[in-house]
């Protein structure tokens, strides 16, 4: 039975959290996975060839140039 343990999003890893995290992983012979975005300050405590991240891509259905120009709107401001 797979475990995970969630956190808020823009949570700020403790070495605590992450050892923990590791310990557990460890002993199950398993990986831990986290998002792309939160791998930068996962690093940033600790690293460990179990830690492994999913890239995200952005793959438009429909609404592609909408979008980017609303975002280069934002951007101008």
């Amino acid at each position: 039975f797979p475990s995970h343990d969630t956190f808020p999003d823009h949570h700020y890893f403790k070495k605590e959290e992450i050892t923990s995290l590791l310990s557990y992983a460890k002993t199950e012979d398993a990986y831990i996975v986290t998002t792309e975005k939160d791998i930068v300050r996962i690093k940033n405590v600790i690293e460990d060839e179990i830690i492994l991240f999913l890239q995200v891509d952005i793959d438009f259905k429909a609404g592609e140039e909408a979008t980017k120009k609303i975002i280069d709107q934002c951007l101008k401001i």
